[in-house]
């Protein structure tokens, strides 16, 4: 997918997006203690992304029902933290260990925001276990995560999964296999520019602002997630983040007919249809070794972030984009005339 966007000055910027690759699952062991594994699905690596092989620790949520009353839910799990001990992706957990029930059918839930330990500072992270005696069967029961907040205070992924419900049988069991989603979106930006050779192009400061922060998440809706909002001041996320100290990154230096990319940051899927979000960024331009402009740029754009997707911004600097002029040869529309010399008498 391809849309074109305008700069508040001039120019033009692209979206494109893609997918992840699935992992394929490792076949899983066969023993009556209940026991768990994962499998994420691929993204492009990045610092922050968590993968199968990075993945360490997740949240568990499980119940089961009797055959005579599937609307009933005995909760098994609530919140359980499973984590790899000591690396070699033997998942385990702490306190009792549950067993399994011949003929009880079992559904869990998962997620993982990483190494995050706070993460109730961001969420609210439950499944809904008051809808026993409503009618509702157990299998349709919600995981939620309420008033989750990403923006630049707090970006980390996300991933989600529901096991297929399993009956126990009377032998040895499985394990509970999670196939992992990401639940966020990605974004960074690409930079090339179409200054000549003979200048430097330095692209600093890049961050997409006036964003929607907080939002709910369903298990059940096609979306996902809620009707994203805006929570205090003016939310953003740093794509190239060059004043915070403790964040700080070298800007980027465009060799001319190439291209280079920022940084990635985490976004709530969100349709922007009422209001403008913003790429902002500042362009330096060096020639001979001397800064001769600087320039902040700024283009509004409504994008459509789905959950599960990377998107990339391609923006190519134009020189007009910078106000720059170029130096330019003219001829006029005649040539100037000779002037009149007169007619000069040779005397001897």
């Amino acid at each position: 997918m391809m849309k074109h966007l305008t700069f508040l000055a001039v120019g033009a910027l692209a979206l494109t997006a893609c997918t992840s690759e699935n992992v394929i699952d490792d076949a899983a062991s066969s023993r009556n203690e209940i026991r768990f594994t994962n499998v994420v699905n691929k993204h492009t690596r990045a610092v922050e992304d968590l993968t199968t092989g990075t993945l360490r620790k997740f949240n568990v949520f499980g119940f089961y029902t009797k055959d005579t009353d599937p609307e009933t839910a005995h909760e098994v799990f609530s919140d359980l933290t499973v984590y790899d001990n000591e690396g070699n992706r033997q998942w385990t957990y702490d306190g009792p260990k549950q067993y399994w029930i011949p003929g009880f059918t079992y559904y869990f839930y998962a997620y993982s925001c990483g190494s995050v330990d706070a993460h109730t500072a961001y969420g609210h992270f439950d499944l809904n276990m008051e809808n026993n005696g409503t009618g509702m069967l157990a299998g349709d029961r919600l995981f939620t995560i309420d008033r989750f907040v990403c923006d630049n205070k707090h970006q980390h992924d996300l991933l989600y999964a529901v096991a297929d419900p399993i009956t126990a049988s009377a032998g040895s069991n499985s394990d509970v296999s999670f196939q992992f989603s990401h639940i966020l979106s990605k974004i960074k930006a690409k930079f090339t520019h179409n200054l000549s050779s003979e200048y430097e192009v330095v692209i600093r400061d890049v961050a997409v602002t006036n964003i929607c922060n907080v939002a709910d998440f369903d298990s059940k809706s096609e979306a996902g997630w809620s009707e994203a909002e805006r929570m205090g001041g003016s939310p953003f996320v740093a794509l190239l983040d060059t004043e915070n100290a403790s964040e700080s990154r070298e800007p980027i230096s465009l060799t001319y007919g190439e291209s280079a990319l920022t940084d990635e940051a985490y976004v709530i899927p969100c349709k922007y249809e009422s209001r403008d979000v913003y790429l902002t960024f500042t362009v330096d331009v060096y020639y001979d070794r001397d800064l001769v402009l600087s320039r902040g740029l700024t283009a509004a754009f409504q994008p459509e972030w789905k959950k599960g997707f990377a998107y990339i911004y391609n923006v190519t600097i134009d020189p007009s984009d910078l106000q720059l002029s170029e130096i330019k040869f003219n001829v006029s529309t005649s040539i100037t005339d000779w002037g009149d010399g007169g007619e000069i008498d040779e005397e001897e």
